[in-house]
């Protein structure tokens, strides 16, 4: 982001009694700027993220969380997602495969899928 001199990196996480001085510990000097932590619900938050943005590059799921929530937040994002915008998703091997969010996202919106190491992911070629 620093190198293209564009971008920012936003983190959605549900810690009430997080201390602001994380940020200091989670992300390096070099892009601090860049990076706005949102502390609430994902299933607030995410909506009014994505239609004040308009668009995303790239959307990362880290937890492994329900299939629901997974389900939710994959399927939110998918319609703000660019040509050549990318989802990745960790734990996605942990899940029975028909199970798997991601790519049954990916086969609904007709999106490529692979699989690298334990990171599922889906690439928007349309």
């Amino acid at each position: 982001m620093r190198e293209n001199n564009r971008g920012k990196l936003y983190s959605v996480d549900n810690f009430k009694a997080l201390d602001p001085s994380i940020k200091d510990f989670l992300i390096r000097g070099n892009v601090r700027d860049r990076w706005e932590l949102i502390i609430g619900d994902i299933r607030e938050v995410l909506p009014n993220l994505l239609s004040r943005l308009q668009s995303v590059d790239f959307f990362y799921h880290d937890l492994c969380n329900s299939h629901h929530l997974k389900l939710f937040e994959i399927s939110t994002v998918v319609p703000y997602l660019n040509k050549n915008g990318y989802l990745a998703s960790h734990c996605s091997i942990t899940l029975l495969f028909e199970k798997d969010a991601l790519k049954n996202i990916c086969k609904k919106y007709n999106l490529e899928y692979n699989i690298f190491r334990d990171i599922a992911i889906g690439y928007n070629q349309s």
